[in-house]
């Protein structure tokens, strides 16, 4: 389509300088030097190292060069309401005849960086395994998108977004990815994860004929209804859980008591603190470190990795990006009436990963209450960036569900006429 243009990422040599300027010059708190507290988020000399590894070593532009190697695209989008805006997005097609296309979605503090481990994997699969057209898009305010100037741009109008954007690209009927999404002409099938995992129920739900099937990895549920499932309300009020399911709950009473700090501010007050991480891309970097390494499984991210995360949000608008959490506060209320309570009667898969952040509610039992499962596998390993952190077990967890295993998911040919 004509407004649909190449992008090619180029960080400008000005802001690259800026950058370079506030890490010489950025002041550690030395006060945490010393301390023989146990609990510090993230260490003092570690962090000291990595910021001094920004200052010294790191090569910006060599990583932009890989990005590029990735089919990148922007196109004006506009919802019902809001403006038009300019939205980023991956977009590569297998050379499979048989491909679904598939949308992948994201979440804070990800970005579209997560997905290029895995593109290779959907795109071009080893030993004849489901094949995958990705589309990879950025939300608004995220990397290169272009956030809205109104208010009230929550996690329908983010739904709203994305199902015109794959409109636009050609794909009618799609799957989908929490984290990731799948799509194609005629089938479109959807993968997500963190707020991905949010908006693409809200696509299955407003959009049933484009939206054929989502495979999430974080999981969002109510406790089961003690009026039409009075066996498993049951055994929930009895505490009556698996050793595994017992596992899942200890790691969100985890999340909950030590990590959930970050989501009030940013629900709460995205613009003031955006202002300082804005400012400060030592701030951002230290604001993602502990949350990185935290929030997955003992990955073991590498320097370059972990300020490559950060950099993507330090030239973007880091408080457009947190404003998702403001306008989606109290939108996912555990009532009846909110998302929640709506039941998705397209299939739908679930990978579990035992340090994902929300676990408490990826109990099979009340998933189903919510969603017609089709396809559950509990892993032994990985959190909660598992496209970064284990990339080739999502992927055959994805290819698995929507593979030729699965009769639901026929296939047709996309007409999309975007290059590889």
């Amino acid at each position: 389509m004509a407004d649909i243009a190449r992008f090619k990422i180029h960080v400008p040599d000005s802001f690259l300088e800026v950058v370079k300027i506030k890490v010489k010059y950025a002041r550690l708190d030395d006060g945490m030097a010393d301390v023989e507290w146990n609990d510090l988020e993230i260490g003092h000399s570690s962090f000291k190292e990595l910021v001094e590894y920004w200052r010294d070593e790191y090569d910006w532009r060599k990583y932009e060069a890989f990005l590029n190697t990735f089919n990148h695209f922007k196109t004006p989008i506009q919802v019902d309401g809001f403006e038009a805006l300019d939205i980023h997005f991956i977009h590569h097609k297998s050379p499979r005849e048989d491909a679904i296309p598939l949308l992948f979605l994201h979440g804070w503090p990800g970005s579209f960086l997560e997905v290029t481990k895995i593109l290779p994997l959907l795109t071009e699969p080893a030993d004849n395994k489901q094949a995958f057209h990705v589309v990879a898009p950025s939300p608004p305010g995220y990397g290169f998108s272009q956030y809205s100037k109104k208010s009230g741009f929550g996690l329908e109008q983010h739904a709203a977004c994305f199902a015109k954007l794959m409109e636009k690209v050609g794909y009618y009927k799609y799957v989908r990815q929490v984290g990731a999404v799948t799509l194609e002409r005629g089938l479109r099938l959807s993968k997500g994860g963190d707020w991905g995992s949010t908006i693409v129920r809200y696509m299955a739900l407003n959009y049933p004929d484009a939206v054929q099937a989502i495979h999430i990895n974080m999981f969002l549920a109510l406790p089961p209804d003690e009026k039409k499932s009075t066996e498993k309300f049951a055994r929930y009020q009895k505490n009556e859980f698996s050793e595994q399911e017992s596992k899942n709950l200890e790691r969100t009473n985890w999340f909950a008591n030590n990590e959930r700090g970050y989501q009030r501010i940013q629900e709460t007050k995205p613009v003031t603190l955006g202002y300082a991480l804005h400012d400060s891309p030592v701030g951002m970097l230290a604001w993602f470190v502990g949350k990185l390494k935290a929030w997955t499984d003992n990955n073991p991210w590498t320097k370059d990795e972990l300020i490559h995360w950060a950099f993507i949000h330090c030239q973007g608008s880091p408080s457009a990006a947190m404003q998702i959490y403001k306008e989606a506060e109290g939108v996912l209320n555990a009532n009846p009436d909110s998302m929640l309570g709506r039941y998705i009667s397209q299939p739908v898969g679930g990978s579990v990963f035992p340090k994902e952040v929300s676990l408490w509610i990826s109990l099979r039992e009340w998933m189903e209450e919510a969603c017609n499962i089709r396809f559950w596998k509990q892993h032994e390993k990985g959190g909660h960036f598992i496209a970064w952190e284990r990339p080739e077990a999502l992927v055959d967890d994805v290819a698995e569900f929507y593979g030729k295993s699965e009769p639901v998911f026929g296939t047709q040919k996309s007409k999309n006429q975007l290059s590889r």
